[in-house]
């Protein structure tokens, strides 16, 4: 799990690949990346701006988050 330097939310790596961010204060779904990797995340990074998240997989990938689509929740 990484925070972002604002606080505005929390992001989690999961054992089904999905990467997922939500609100500190509700723990609502604010947004999420599937299949970030295919056999789980197992590091995540949130840069300090806040614009790109870098995590590490159980398959020994690397992937970037400007390189994935971000499905934002309301």
């Amino acid at each position: 799990m990484d925070a972002l330097t604002a606080g505005n939310s929390l992001c989690q790596g999961w054992n089904d690949g999905e990467i997922r961010a939500f609100t500190p204060q509700t723990g609502r779904l604010i947004y999420e990346i599937h299949n970030a990797h295919g056999k789980g995340v197992t590091a995540i990074a949130v840069t300090t701006s806040g614009e790109r998240i870098v995590s590490g997989g159980g398959e020994g990938q690397v992937s970037d988050s400007r390189s994935r689509h971000v499905n934002r929740h309301r």
